[in-house]
């Protein structure tokens, strides 16, 4: 750790996705305790702003729009945004699928481009799937 990395429950992010009225904070870590009041950035995954892949976890809440309630109404080519104090990073969407909870593959590194995976349980209630979300920066 060379003290830039960030520890479990650091506030990261705000994800912004306007086409669901989708704004929420992402905290590092996908323990329970950040997923119960934010969405959790994978913590072996890159941070925005660096080549990779940017994973981030979020629960289906009950209430509407909260975390990644409505993420299944996202659309290819939507315009997602993570804000951080000092930059805003923008990724169009450009794959949406649905896989076992077993295909780690979502989180795997990519090279030579900036990815951001969300990803959230699906169907909602019912949770047997992962409904993920892959865009990639734009500017």
């Amino acid at each position: 750790n060379d003290g830039n990395d960030p520890v479990t429950g650091d506030m990261l992010y705000i994800l912004r996705i306007p086409s669901i009225d989708s704004e929420n904070p992402v905290r590092e870590g996908t323990e329970s305790d950040v997923l119960s009041d934010s969405l959790g950035h994978e913590a072996d995954t890159a941070l925005a702003g660096t080549e990779g892949n940017c994973v981030i976890a979020g629960h289906r809440n009950y209430n509407f729009g909260k975390y990644f309630n409505r993420l299944d109404e996202v659309e290819i080519n939507d315009l997602i945004y993570l804000d951080t104090d000092r930059a805003t990073y923008t990724y169009a969407v450009t794959d949406i699928k649905v896989v076992e909870p077993t295909d780690v593959e979502i989180l795997e590194p990519v090279a030579g481009k900036e990815i951001l995976t969300l990803y959230t349980c699906t169907p909602i209630y019912i949770a047997t799937h992962r409904l993920v979300i892959i865009a990639e920066r734009v500017q």
